[in-house]
């Protein structure tokens, strides 16, 4: 306490006074007398009387904690019983200490307790109902937050709210995210439209340039959405409750005098262990004493009433201070990147699941409303969807565990992969076909069935799962295009897929896999504006309408290699294998003067890969320097370069370059190799950069790709992030600006200037980086970091999917976020049964209306979480149930009967409304309401939330279907629409 208080306060010279005293009672031959003169000499400290504590007296909230890591220097296993020796510790404490309280977060954590430790899961909901335990969270894991997608953060809270609120007596109101890298602009909007309105971190104290302002304050999403939020000002979340920890709370609390509480954290985390008895004593003792806060045991949500009470009192002077926008922290970068092969893994899953849920809700939809057979999988999407929320833990996903959790994380995808695979087979293979008289109805009983048109291809159909901007060049067996093509369709030779020789790579183009040389591309008719199942046509010669792509030879003069084009976008890729020039051409009708518009510098290159020394002096999972940036290695840039594919629709120049590092002396060391496939479609406005990398370098190096644009004057650039995007800045100009060296881009970063810019994509990278000046733009790909992991992504071959898209208007375009979505997720044709719904003219999804925003994108369609919001296999009773005996779990709502969900965003900041046309072949509309991501309220206040199902299905095309209208404000996934 002493040591603690600052010098010259008189309470600091008591303390000195007594501790004095009590070692003058220290007689060392007579050890019984001398504890018994201790005793007294500190039982005087502590009785001395304080003033009275008065309003202006701060208070500190001490709320029990035990933070534990699901996995990181050690396997979920082993937290589990991490979870299970803690949590019991903790209710042997609320025993003894009768006014302490524990909270403890994560949905995960308490249905690991409620499998394998039952009857201490009775415990701990027995503590629950006497308020001594206090489920914090509302989220399955404390997740990261940069790198899932939009739709992972969403069944984070939907799937952990609904644990919450059927297993632990109510949905939890506080985000509580403690140690977390990092925090995406949309979690207000997502917290908020899962019923909290509440949010916990400490981690952003971990700042190396600036600190954050504010203690309390609003934090303010992209849509204007606010948490009221807490930064524990000791800056610890795992406090040992000692008096230097309860005078920072004070001394560290920027909101004070307005809000005079804070919040203190303690307990052993990390490991687990959580608080001791002799925290718990220390902080009685402190009670009282003057010169110290009055300490309160308390809950979270106690103290955010408090807070929010406050806050309240402030709004004749303006109010709490808000922050707009992303919580970045200025440290950890290096997670945007580490551990690669786990980065694409849930890249591929995430994927994968959305496409999942969207032919599984339409073929359940279709089949409810025709009379099939077909079984909506709920607990087995439930089941998949749960272990990716799982590996999204903040030390799994962002690459700073250990070998072990990689090794069970990449089991895990390769499972959902697989398992989804099959589900969206099962539903292409029977939950589109229908009785004969429900495919056969025709709209009104004098209408003649009416052939389909000549393009389009029976017994096909065109799944979209994102709308793509562009007409999509598609493969197809050679088998399938002999039977179905017609003979004037423009065609083109397959060969091999891209990157195919690395078949054995993580998650490697699955879309592609098993293809032969020999298939067939074409070049789609239609480029859908929605999602689902879409008549598949191609682009026959007697109505081209697309110019082809086209492939020449440049003279070495001119830097030799090759120079391709399409109409609207040229490049040149030299004999060195650099893309020296890229440029689009803008349309006359969209207000363009028809002249290209260069995005590469002169003399720059597009796909440059650069190798950086990467070491550091601490946190190397974690951590890449700035510094860095200052020490690139030499590449070797003698390359092969060849075309693979000539045209018409499809042009790929394939680059080699065995080496990227030069030999190291005193002989050959390993280094790495690698390859790029540039690769032009018609029709497309996007040049397809794939990367492979043989990443054998030597430890702790970074591989880059740099892109040299034509913009050095752009100060900012545009990053996506989940629902949005964020401006970040490209100079150093402040000590904040210059901490963001390299942010997060979930898909996308564009560099603009007026009159163009150029925009980078990726599947599955997000360290992304500018300089003004320069006008440089890079994006992470590989670390070699070596602690915890030594071998972390080295030896192994890594597949980078990534794009530049060239444009003609400043920043920001719809086409950008359009592109990246569909490059993530293409679209891919498959065959359907025959006479099945969707296998014809026919469409079965959910499109956009001509008119709607451009900037609306659809993020997913699925099938509501009713009746408990996620498909929990049925416990048998609730732990947190009250009296003596155990409330029987709801009963799930007979399937598959339940309301269709579409759940579409603004991505650019804009406002505006939406017209979703629902497909006949779906059945009938009969409501629609906007409701929140629990989908149990009506956001428009109309009542009533889910709509009942109607009492029988109509047969499919049975009636003409309008378009629904919804007003979409800036960067809304809130706004869904359920369609019974």
């Amino acid at each position: 306490m002493a040591d603690a208080l600052p010098a010259g306060a008189p309470q600091r010279r008591a303390a000195l006074s007594a501790a004095n005293n009590l070692v003058n009672a220290v007689v060392v031959r007579d050890l019984g007398r001398s504890a018994a003169g201790a005793s007294a000499a500190a039982s005087s400290f502590w009785a001395s009387s304080p003033p009275a504590p008065g309003a202006s007296t701060p208070t500190v909230a001490a709320v029990g904690h035990c933070h534990i890591d699901t996995a990181w220097l050690w396997v979920m296993a082993e937290a589990r019983r991490k979870v299970a020796r803690s949590w019991s510790s903790q209710l042997r404490l609320l025993e003894e200490y009768p006014t302490y309280v524990f909270a403890a977060s994560q949905a995960l954590h308490y249905a690991w307790m409620e499998e394998a430790y039952p009857s201490l899961m009775a415990e701990v909901g027995a503590a629950i109902r006497s308020g001594g335990w206090a489920p914090v969270g509302g989220t399955w894991v404390e997740m990261d937050t940069n790198i899932p997608c939009g739709e992972a953060l969403v069944r984070q809270f939907t799937v952990g709210q609904a644990y919450f609120g059927s297993r632990l007596g109510g949905r939890a109101r506080t985000l509580w995210l403690p140690d977390t890298f990092g925090y995406a602009p949309q979690l207000p909007q997502l917290a908020a439209s899962a019923g909290i309105g509440r949010f916990l971190t400490q981690k952003l104290s971990w700042n190396r340039w600036t600190n954050l302002p504010h203690t309390s304050f609003w934090w303010v999403g992209l849509d204007g959405s606010r948490l009221l939020t807490h930064c524990p000002p000791a800056d610890n979340y795992c406090s040992t409750a000692e008096a230097g920890d309860l005078v920072k709370s004070v001394t560290g609390n920027k909101t004070a005098p307005w809000v005079n509480g804070s919040m203190l954290l303690y307990g052993h985390g990390d490991g687990g262990g959580g608080p001791s008895p002799a925290m718990l004593e220390s902080l009685s003792r402190f009670e009282g004493v003057d010169g110290m806060p009055r300490v309160r045991l308390a809950g979270p949500d106690a103290f955010f009433d408090e807070v929010a009470k406050a806050g309240a009192a402030m709004d004749g002077l303006g109010g709490l201070p808000s922050h707009f926008g992303e919580l970045y922290l200025q440290l950890h970068r290096g997670t945007l990147t580490s551990q690669a092969a786990t980065k694409r893994g849930n890249a591929a899953a995430e994927s994968a699941l959305l496409t999942a849920d969207l032919v599984t809700a339409l073929a359940a939809t279709v089949a409810a409303g025709g009379g099939g057979g077909y079984k909506y999988p709920a607990e087995e999407l439930g089941r998949l969807w749960r272990l990716v929320l799982t590996h999204a833990f903040h030390d799994t996903l962002p690459g700073s565990s250990i070998a072990a959790v990689y090794e069970e994380a990449e089991a895990d995808y390769a499972t959902v992969v697989a398992s989804t695979g099959a589900l969206v087979a099962a539903a292409l293979g029977g939950g589109f076909a229908l009785p004969a008289e429900a495919v056969a109805a025709p709209a009104s009983p004098s209408a003649a069935p009416r052939p389909p048109p000549p393009a389009v291809l029976p017994g096909l159909a065109m799944l979209v799962a994102a709308p793509p901007p562009d007409a999509p060049v598609l493969r197809l067996p050679r088998s399938v295009a002999a039977a179905a093509l017609p003979a004037d369709a423009v065609t083109q030779v397959a060969g091999p897929p891209v990157a195919a020789a690395f078949a054995g790579a993580p998650f490697t183009d699955t879309l592609h896999a098993g293809t032969a040389d020999d298939d067939v591309l074409v070049l789609s008719s239609t480029a859908p504006a929605g999602v689902g199942l879409f008549p598949f046509g191609v682009a026959t010669a007697a109505a081209p309408g697309v110019p082809p792509v086209t492939v020449e030879a440049v003279s070495p003069a001119s830097g030799g290699g090759f120079a391709v084009a399409n109409g609207r976008v040229a490049a040149h890729i030299d004999a060195c294998g650099l893309l020296r020039r890229l440029s689009v051409t803008p349309s006359v009708a969209d207000g363009g003067t028809a002249e290209p518009v260069e995005v590469i510098a002169a003399g720059g290159a597009g796909n440059r890969l650069v190798v950086y020394d990467d070491a550091l002096q601490f946190w190397d999972a974690w951590d890449t320097s700035v510094a860095g940036r200052e020490k690139p290695c030499a590449t070797d840039e003698a390359a092969v370069v060849t075309l693979t594919a000539t045209g018409p629709l499809r042009v790929t120049v394939h680059v080699a370059w065995p080496r990227l590092l030069p030999a190291a002396p005193p002989g050959p060391a390993p280094a790495a190799a690698a390859q790029q496939w540039l690769t032009l479609d018609a029709a497309s406005s996007r040049l397809d950069v794939v990367v492979a990398v043989d990443w054998a370098t030597p430890n702790r190096q970074l591989l880059r790709l740099q892109v040299d644009t034509a913009f050095p004057t752009a100060t900012t650039f545009a990053a996506g992030v989940q629902f949005g995007w964020v401006p970040r800045p490209a100079h150093a100009n402040t000590p904040a600006d210059a901490a963001q060296f390299e942010g997060v881009g979930q898909r996308y970063a564009d560099v603009s200037a007026y009159g163009g810019g150029v925009a980078l994509l990726s599947d599955c990278r997000y360290g992304y980086s500018a300089d003004a000046g320069s006008g440089r733009l890079w994006l992470s790909l590989l670390r070699s970091p070596r602690s915890p992991d030594p071998r972390a992504d080295v030896g192994r071959v890594h597949v980078v999917r990534m794009a530049l898209v060239p444009h003609a208007a400043a920043w920001p375009v719809a086409a950008v976020p359009a592109a990246a979505d569909a490059l993530c997720a293409p679209p891919v044709v498959v065959p359907l049964p025959a006479g099945a719904i969707g296998a014809g003219p026919r469409t079965v999804g959910v499109t956009m209306e001509a008119g709607s925003l451009p900037s609306v994108r659809i993020g997913a369609v699925k099938l509501a979480d009713a009746p408990s919001r996620v498909p929990f296999p049925t416990p048998p009773a609730s732990p947190v149930a009250g009296g003596g005996g155990a409330a029987a779990a709801p009963s799930p709502r007979p399937a598959p009967r339940r309301p269709l969900v579409v759940r579409a965003y603004e991505a650019l900041g804009g406002t505006g409304a939406v017209r979703l046309r629902v497909s006949r072949s779906l059945g009938r509309l009969v409501r629609a309401v906007a409701t929140n991501i629990l989908e149990d309220v009506d956001v428009r206040g109309r009542g009533g939330g889910v709509p009942p199902p109607p009492p029988t299905g109509r047969p499919a095309g049975a009636e003409p279907q309008g378009p629904l209208e919804l007003p979409v404000a800036a960067a809304a996934p809130g706004a869904d629409g359920l369609v019974a």
